[in-house]
């Protein structure tokens, strides 16, 4: 596939109708005194919100059937074609008939309520009794629940069309699958669309739909959204209920919607959000919330508290130990902080203390990671056995068939996957450390979290999103280094130097407006509408800048960064065609020889072409020294 392709609709609205849109405002009086009112303007399926869809549906300019076969196009369009974003793993096949049920519906006694007819992605470990729910795993790639999620069961019962499943990184980890391979980045098909939510992300920038869920465990659903260029939320564990949900680690897994407008993920909170005996936790959750919001026919309403008023004499918490990673990121953030004091609140700079950050996080973070997954087997099998009788029961049973069958097949399974499987055969919840975990380490990370906003006198804490920008998927950083291999061997050939530490080029994705993560005890509708006010006023543009696009950009920087240049730009064949054929037999036995070695040292090199199913990229060559496995990798902010 060309780098340089592009979805041939454009993810924004031009510049040129919001211009119409403001002239239109403008001329309305005067319009108003004609004899015949102005025709509502055609609806426009790309970047639609939840509100202009209702309102087209309620105007009879649009039914769900349409707006479903709309959806169900671009899916056709750019899920398995063109791009293959392969952010869809299933799409549902009663859609349309479902669609027809509710335009009948909405045409005999109205609409339930503003999702009425609105078609929703949901994360592929979601269950659903009328599709498969994979958890992102071949397995149970034809696994049908017997029942519902209980979030899809709201979802339901407010008129939503569960349109399809999306992909997710397997068991919830990373953003590759052995069922649909890796999903790809709608603004840059070379870089990452972070994890585990990445098809849910992947699908509401490329306009499958206006609304999905995702599952965050660790920052599955707040990292896709920032890759991706979405609003993502993750509310308090427990708000939402993890009954029928494959569990990662529940003691932190939580469901949160995602979509292009906080409004939007404000609808969804309320629909989703409720109470649930399947799971005593959202229960006792729930108890607390409606103390202080009054819920109306079992649901709260978040959309009221959009407030665009909402940062006025607010303490915001800057936490600066997060910044540093990237300037263009830093300046982003930076941007939307400007923009916050000119909306009325006041910034404090906080810096943590060394003893905060080794506690919670970098090495701090994973060994609480670590060892919080020593429930995972018994969550995991639990879960397995409310399963039909033909999916495997134990973790046992899933190492055996990921080592005799989906190694065989064309999309294995990651290594991190059958780390998780295997260490849960060693571990529990039995074990001192995990007692020490619950009882003292996660009481005492809350303590401290607190601690800040009384110490700072602040309401909430912000800090980029993201360090650092997206790093390539596998297989593209497998081109990306055969092409700087090739352009050593020109380098070297050329007598320019000794090849030292490679640099790829960077892509900026979307920042500046929903560039800032927040963390603390604000309420969550507080949250809300100030996320809200600072997107109107900062704008949804989004902004792309390639790096080092195409393979000549790329060869160009890499010889840059040996200190050499390449004369002309010229491809390696072109080169070896130049070359004394006395020179030309041991390069090609020597590199032979080393790209065995580079296989051996970086396996997950190696398997570049079956960790994406598609382009088929060759796998990289050695170029000397070795280099340290998964060195490319951006460390994510825990």
């Amino acid at each position: 596939m060309p780098a340089s392709f592009r979805l041939p609709v454009p993810l924004r609205r031009p510049a040129t109708l919001l211009l119409a849109a403001a002239a239109g405002a403008a001329l309305g009086p005067a319009m108003a005194k004609a004899d015949t009112a102005p025709a509502p303007p055609a609806f426009r399926l790309e970047e639609a919100t939840v509100a202009q869809i209702d309102a087209a549906l309620a105007s009879g300019q649009l039914t769900s059937v349409k707006l479903v076969q709309m959806y169900l196009d671009r899916i056709a369009a750019y899920n398995e074609q063109g791009p293959k974003l392969h952010s869809v793993l299933t799409v549902n096949p009663a859609a349309l008939q479902l669609a027809a049920q509710l335009d009948q519906e909405r045409a005999a006694h109205g609409p339930r309520g503003p999702l009425h007819g609105i078609p929703v992605l949901l994360k592929d470990n979601v269950d659903t009794d009328d599709m498969p729910t994979s958890n992102g795993s071949a397995i149970l790639k034809n696994s049908v629940p017997a029942s519902d999620a209980f979030l899809a069961r709201r979802l339901r019962d407010a008129g939503v069309i569960i349109l399809a499943k999306t992909a997710m990184g397997e068991f919830a980890g990373g953003s590759y699958n052995s069922v649909g391979g890796q999903t790809i980045n709608p603004y840059n098909l070379k870089r990452h669309t972070g994890g585990s939510s990445s098809g849910s992300a992947a699908s509401i920038a490329a306009n499958f739909a206006v609304l999905a869920i995702g599952t965050d465990t660790s920052t599955s659903v707040r990292g896709p959204s920032s890759y991706n260029g979405i609003v993502g939320l993750r509310p308090t564990t427990g708000l939402i209920s993890r009954a029928g949900i494959a569990p990662k680690n529940l003691n932190f897994d939580s469901a949160g919607p995602m979509a292009r407008s906080v409004g939007d993920v404000a609808l969804m909170l309320g629909t989703v959000a409720g109470p649930d005996p399947a799971d005593p936790l959202s229960e006792q959750v729930w108890r607390e919330e409606s103390k202080r919001y009054k819920p109306a026919k079992g649901r709260i309403d978040y959309t009221r508290f959009l407030d665009a008023k909402a940062l006025k004499g607010k303490r915001i918490g800057v936490v600066r130990s997060f910044f540093g990673g990237d300037p263009e990121i830093d300046a982003l953030a930076e941007a939307a902080l400007r923009k916050m004091r000119e909306l009325g609140a006041t910034t404090v700079d906080i810096q943590l203390d060394p003893d905060f950050i080794d506690a919670y996080l970098g090495n701090g973070n994973r060994k609480i990671r670590k060892i919080s997954d020593y429930r995972f087997k018994a969550d995991w099998e639990a879960y397995l056995a409310s399963l039909g009788p033909d999916v495997p029961k134990t973790v046992d049973d899933f190492i055996h068939l990921y080592d005799t069958e989906v190694a065989k097949s064309p999309l294995p399974v990651e290594a991190s996957v059958m780390k998780l499987l295997k260490d849960s055969t060693t571990t529990s919840t039995d074990d001192p450390a995990y007692k020490e975990l619950i009882d003292k380490t996660l009481p005492k990370a809350t303590a401290d979290k607190l601690a800040l906003f009384a110490k700072y006198k602040v309401d909430v804490l912000v800090c980029a999103a993201l360090r650092r920008n997206p790093h390539p998927t596998h297989a593209h950083l497998a081109m990306a280094l055969e092409l700087a291999e090739a352009t050593l061997r020109q380098i070297q050939r050329a007598g320019t130097g000794h090849p030292g530490r490679l640099q790829l080029g960077r892509l900026s994705l979307p920042g500046g407006a929903d560039g800032l993560r927040r963390a603390g005890p604000a309420d969550g509708h507080r949250l809300l509408r100030q996320a809200l006010r600072r997107r109107k006023d900062t704008g949804h543009g989004l902004r792309l800048r390639a790096g080092l696009e195409d393979a000549q950009a790329l060869a160009a920087g890499a010889a840059a960064a040996f200190g050499g240049a390449v004369a002309g730009q010229k491809s390696e064949q072109q080169s070896r065609a130049k070359a004394p054929r006395r020179e030309e037999k041991p390069q090609k036995k020597r590199f032979t020889k080393r790209r065995l070695g580079r296989a051996q040292r970086i396996p997950a090199l190696a398997a570049s072409r079956n960790a994406l199913s598609q382009p088929p990229w060759r796998k990289p060559r050695g170029c000397g020294r070795p280099i340290r496995a998964g060195w490319w990798r951006d460390r994510p902010m825990p």
